[in-house]
């Protein structure tokens, strides 16, 4: 498998006064980043930490974000987000179920990640069960 691992984007981060979107330099690095994507074409897309500055992102940074994960999606790229310390978890999880649809995962909050992963390991299993193929895992609390 072949992914693209990103972290620390900071989205929205300022340099001494200098807003890095409003200078352009993170809108011309996410449009690279999109460019090369389409010709590696990885198996997925890894966002480890630090998405945003801060946990409460201006519209600009949120926008930018969108822009990014977007793009991923047109080219059917899979995108795995973990926010860090920077990030807010409950934000960050904001439309997680509709998003996961379009195969964008963000492990906003960890307990309900964890939750859906059990319930779909049980469904597995269920299924295994009725196809006579041996089977039980599941994550305790």
């Amino acid at each position: 498998m072949k992914f693209l691992h990103l972290a620390d984007l900071h989205l929205g981060k300022s340099i001494h006064g200098v807003s890095l979107l409003e200078s352009g330099d993170q809108p011309v690095w996410v449009q690279r980043f999109l460019e090369m994507a389409q010709e590696i074409c990885p198996d997925a897309v890894v966002i480890a930490g630090d998405v945003y500055d801060r946990s409460a992102p201006s519209g600009d940074a949120v926008a930018l974000l969108d822009r990014m994960i977007t793009g991923l999606s047109e080219l059917k790229i899979p995108v795995l987000v973990v926010p860090g310390n920077h990030d807010s978890g409950q934000r960050m999880s904001f439309a997680g179920s509709l998003l996961a649809k379009e195969n964008i995962h963000i492990a906003g909050v960890l307990r309900a990640c964890l939750k859906s992963f059990d319930k779909r390991r049980r469904e597995a299993d269920n299924r295994e069960k009725q196809a006579g193929v041996g089977g039980n895992a599941s994550i305790s609390k």
